[in-house]
């Protein structure tokens, strides 16, 4: 949360940059998550001999993440320009940005967090008691490269909420800080400034 003094047409041309860049990045991980999807979607039926539904898990799984991201990309094209970072920034400015932010924090990233929690124990359950399930063994390895995968995610938004936590709390100490000098001189010459 920094506002920027760039001229107009700089502010634009930084701004298509980094917008750019976000997409090309997004686009990619979108892309790879879309193709997930599909592919447990078509092999749905492979994985009916193990013991707990992995197919379900990677489906729920592949789609949190997905939403995650479209709230992203979208609170970020939506927030004003002089707001460097979406997720860690709890005044959001505009309805959207708003009822993304709340949306990422309070449903979304715990029940990723709940979902990956979930897919390990069950990806455990299946290695024991069912472990002729799985077709060829790089699908093995690769719920586990995915579970990996979404645990990394988990501990980056834990600490994006910490960061977000911490700025909420100096800008409260900042706005009581600017109350306790305020005074009928002050509010007379500026109106209320906290």
């Amino acid at each position: 949360l920094k506002p920027t003094s760039v001229s107009p047409a700089g502010l634009t041309a930084r701004s298509f940059k980094s917008i750019a860049k976000m997409m090309s990045c997004n686009s990619v991980l979108m892309i790879s998550m879309s193709l997930v999807l599909c592919s447990s979607l078509l092999e749905w039926n492979r994985f009916n001999a193990c013991s707990k539904p992995l197919n379900t898990w990677l489906l729920g799984s592949s789609f949190l993440m997905l939403t995650s991201r479209l709230c992203y990309v979208i609170g970020v094209l939506n927030r004003p320009a002089n707001y460097d970072s979406f997720l860690v920034c709890a005044l959001q400015l505009g309805r959207t940005p708003q009822v993304l932010f709340w949306l990422t924090w309070l449903i979304i990233v715990p029940a990723f967090a709940f979902w990956s929690l979930l897919g390990s124990l069950w990806l455990s359950d299946v290695r024991v008691k069912t472990p002729a399930c799985w077709p060829h063994e790089s699908d093995f390895w690769f719920f586990i490269m995915w579970q990996v995968f979404c645990f990394v995610w988990t501990a980056l938004h834990l600490r994006l909420a910490v960061m977000a936590i911490s700025l909420e709390r100096r800008l409260r100490h900042s706005e009581s800080e600017l109350r306790s000098v305020e005074d009928a001189d002050a509010l007379s010459r500026w109106g209320q400034v906290s």
